[in-house]
This record gives C-alpha cells, structure tokens and sequence, in this order.
C-alpha cells in the first residue's frame, strides 16, 4: 500500500513538472528509503546500503597523522556559553579525512560555521559530520565504506587554524565521539 501510494505521488511529479528522470529518482528514493529502514531520512537521496553491520558504527580515526592532537573535546562550553558539539583535531593542512564508518555521503558542502564539510549516514541512526575541511573528496550520494579518503583538513568556517571538526550525532543529537574511537 505504501508503495503504491508513493509511485502514484511520483507520477504526480512527472505529470506536473514533465521531468521524467527527476521523478524515476525521486521514487528510487522513496522505494529505497521505505525498503532499506531509513524512513526518518525519506527526503534525502539514498541508495540501498547495507555493509557488514560492524563497520556502520564510528571505529577508527578520521585523521591519522603522526603530528595529530586534540584541540577540543566534546562538551567544552565555548564563547557565549556554546558547547562544543565535537572533537577537534588539529593537523597539517592537507592531511586525508577518511570515513570512520561506512555510510552514504548526505551532505557534501558548506555550512556556516562549519566551513566546507561531509555528513556520512550510516542508516542506523548515526551521522558523522567531518567539517572545516580544506577539500572535498567526495559527493553527495556516494557509497563510503570505512578507511575511504572524503576529504583533506583545512580551516574553513569558525576555525582560528587548521583541524578536522569531527562530529557523531545520534538520532540527530550529538554525543561525545571519544567513546567510539579507539
């Protein structure tokens, strides 16, 4: 019934607007999000995902640099009574970003204050959020698995010098990433 009522809304889009692939899309991803569980992200263009289930939660490192440390951490109340949503870590500009799960990238781009940052869903509720980057290595929609290259540190967005703003957010809420890294 679901499906039915989501191609009829489809078909209603190419009637309307005569874009005939931006309609085979959108209920691609529809029929995707309702099949592969990722309801509450219906809106966003995901493709079928389902990678060995260990490596969909935040495990590794996002920088691995001998001259890496942490900036900031999770909770520090900022300038205007801000708390810190991430962890901070300071390395080169240039130095490789990679994906600390596997995901979809949900968001390639910037974001004030944020800079130029990657958003990776991992269909189970976590989001990593790897931001103030120098480039982008990847786009939106893309299939990552843990360990692939998204993008390189720099200091784009609120950032006095180069560091990888490193966010998990669960259900939309950020939590403190040092209790999944290594």
């Amino acid at each position: 019934m679901k499906r039915k009522i989501r191609q009829d809304v489809a078909v209603f889009f190419v009637r309307k607007s005569g874009f005939i692939r931006a309609a085979v899309l959108s209920l691609a991803l529809v029929l995707t999000s309702v099949f592969y569980g990722c309801a509450h992200h219906r809106q966003k263009p995901l493709a079928p995902f389902r990678p060995d289930v260990s490596k969909q939660v935040p495990s590794i490192w996002p920088v691995s640099q001998p001259g890496m440390r942490i900036s900031s951490c999770f909770g520090e109340e900022r300038s205007g009574g801000r708390i810190h949503k991430g962890l901070d870590i300071a390395a080169p500009r240039g130095t490789p970003v990679v994906a600390t799960a596997s995901g979809i990238a949900s968001f390639t781009g910037t974001q004030r204050g944020y800079g130029t940052m990657v958003m990776v869903d991992h269909c189970n509720g976590l989001e990593t959020i790897y931001a103030h980057l120098d480039a982008i290595l990847t786009v939106r929609g893309a299939r990552l698995e843990q360990g692939d290259t998204l993008g390189r540190v720099g200091a784009t967005g609120n950032a006095t010098g180069p560091h990888l703003h490193y966010e998990i957010r669960r259900d939309g809420v950020p939590v403190d990433p040092q209790r999944y890294l290594p």
